[in-house]
């Protein structure tokens, strides 16, 4: 055999097992950059609330003649409480509004119904009003609640207390009838007035001459 031959032969299988490795090493390198760029899995989406609904109708209670719901709210809370000195009235109303459409709605109410703004604040979100009209109170408080209108109304009024009854005055008792006087006794029988019946004259003896 000729050496040039061998050498040939022995430099073809050589580069044929080149060849073959590399595109098995190419094929590992390919699997393993695949395994390192592979996209994470897509995260699940999270489910938002959503906003909540108007009630279908009132709750039980009463209308506040000075502090009226904001057109189209539904009352979702009525409660009365009441001590020695006060009556307290408290209304809760849902509204499918902005907060500042029922702002404004307020501020017509305390300035038709005689109300004096004693003192308005914000925070956390909510606005709160404190009126007052002489010794009744008010307190209005407007924030967002899931998607809603919140409305809080509060009215505080004195009781009025009622004068103790004056006691009944004792009847008096009668006074005692004074007895009529005893009727005098009857004259004795016979008409006897004491008079002996002589009428004999003192001077029966005289003869009517002067000596």
């Amino acid at each position: 055999m000729n050496p040039a031959t061998l050498s040939r032969g022995s430099l073809a299988l050589l580069l044929a097992a080149v060849l073959v490795g590399g595109v098995v090493l190419g094929g590992a390198v390919t699997a393993f950059g695949q395994d390192l760029t592979a996209p994470s899995p897509t995260p699940t989406p999270v489910s938002l609330p959503t906003s909540a609904a108007l009630p279908d109708s009132d709750a039980d209670g009463a209308e506040l003649a000075r502090l009226p719901r904001y057109p189209g709210s539904v009352r979702s809370e009525y409660a009365i409480s009441l001590d020695d000195r006060y009556r307290l009235t408290a209304v809760e109303y849902l509204a499918d509004a902005t907060v500042e459409q029922v702002r404004a709605f307020y501020q017509g109410v305390i300035d038709d119904h005689g109300w004096d703004l004693a003192d308005v604040n914000y925070a956390a979100g909510e606005w709160t009003y404190v009126l007052v009209d002489g010794r009744t109170e008010a307190l209005v408080e407007i924030e967002e609640w899931n998607g809603l209108i919140e409305i809080d109304l509060q009215v505080s009024k004195p009781v009025a207390r009622r004068s103790p009854e004056p006691s009944p005055s004792p009847t008096p008792s009668p006074e005692p009838t004074a007895r009529p006087p005893a009727p005098a006794p009857p004259p004795p029988p016979g008409g006897d007035n004491g008079d002996d019946g002589d009428d004999d004259d003192d001077d029966s003896g005289d003869d009517g001459t002067d000596d």
